[in-house]
């Protein structure tokens, strides 16, 4: 997948043309598996000083790392973000506490890649389906691998809560 300027793309739908060209469909999306197939390296570390980094290796290759030490939920958001970094054009970037995964968060760059692995992780037609047969937000949470509030902040931007 290619993005230009020319064809300017939100977040949501970069997402969404991710997960039709790389997902198995399976719940929950696992981002490692996406990122390997784009031809990602994804590293877990007990050494990082931030909950993730994105790096390009001397041979431009692209390096997601990110903090074993953290709950699982963090983990899988923190490499969607720094795919949605990848995916977005941003380049490499640090993230070293919360206020990158807030909904507050008013820096344009961590916002599109919040949103890009909120829509990653939490698909709209997927989301539809478990709203369909009456699942509960900590169920859908579950079901997603993601936190409670992530699940309720991605209801709140689709418009269901």
């Amino acid at each position: 997948m290619s993005i230009t300027a020319a064809h300017p793309l939100t977040p949501e739908s970069i997402a969404e043309q991710i997960l039709q060209d790389f997902w198995d469909k399976s719940l929950p999306v696992d981002p490692v598996k996406i990122a390997v197939k784009m031809g990602i390296k994804v590293f877990s570390s007990l050494s990082l000083e931030t909950s993730g980094q994105l790096l390009v290796d001397e041979s431009g290759r692209k390096i997601i790392k990110f903090l074993r030490s953290e709950p699982l939920v963090r983990q899988r958001f923190t490499v969607a973000h720094e795919l949605g970094h990848v995916c977005c054009g941003h380049g490499p970037r640090n993230r070293t506490d919360n206020s990158g995964y807030s909904l507050f968060n008013f820096d344009p760059v961590e916002r599109d890649a919040n949103m890009f692995a909120a829509a990653l992780l939490m698909p709209e037609p997927a989301i539809a389906h478990f709203l369909d047969i009456g699942a509960s937000l900590q169920g859908m949470a579950a079901k997603f691998c993601v936190s409670e509030r992530a699940m309720q902040i991605r209801l709140e931007k689709l418009g269901v809560v």
